[in-house]
């Protein structure tokens, strides 16, 4: 029985290591508001913070980036039947668009409208998460968007995200574990 604790406090110690949260908080810190016609057990939503950010397409950009943080809220919330909904202004935003530019980003949300599960949901939210950089990189023009990652995701392989708000929600662990990761980059207009 010893052991056992020993091995539980060690395993509390390495999680806490591997996801510190900075107890600083800085101006333009985030607040979580809670939302009480939330489905979840607890009666609470958690509302990501979004500040605004511009981009030189002044059509599809917004609209897809609006729809892009949308889903990452309802990740983290662990809503998988919102999170699918807004795949369509997903798909909407750059359908319009003939420009072939979007013909990648197209696939994959073709492929994220199919998903059938929240865990399948968020590996498909990787794979936007790695067409979007470039748009974003591309596009941006006023504003901040933060290059977030949990090294912890996907059975501690890492994945990242993007945010226009630089606390950490986790879209990947929702409410298990809320605050892990970190910034790892800064994208600000060129």
């Amino acid at each position: 029985m010893k052991k056992l604790s020993t091995i539980i406090l060690m395993s509390i110690a390495l999680l806490a290591g591997a996801c510190k949260e900075s107890s600083k908080k800085m101006e333009g810190d985030v607040v979580i508001e809670k939302n009480h016609e939330s489905k979840k057990e607890n009666n609470s939503e958690y509302v990501l913070n979004k500040n605004a950010v511009s981009f030189k397409d002044k059509h599809v950009m917004p609209k897809l980036f609006d729809a892009y943080q949308m889903i990452a809220q309802d990740l983290v919330n662990d809503d998988f039947i919102e999170a699918r909904k807004h795949v369509a202004n997903l798909l909407q935003s750059v359908q319009d668009d003939e420009d072939s530019k979007w013909n990648r980003l197209k696939q994959v949300i073709d492929s994220l409208s199919t998903t059938e599960d929240l865990n399948s949901f968020r590996v498909g939210f990787l794979d936007l998460s790695r067409i979007m950089e470039s748009h974003l990189r591309e596009e941006l023009t006023n504003g901040e968007i933060y290059k977030q990652y949990c090294p912890m995701a996907f059975n501690n392989k890492g994945a990242f995200w993007f945010a226009s708000d630089e606390e950490i929600m986790n879209p990947y662990f929702g409410d298990a574990m809320l605050h892990c990761g970190e910034v790892r980059e800064t994208i600000k207009a060129e």
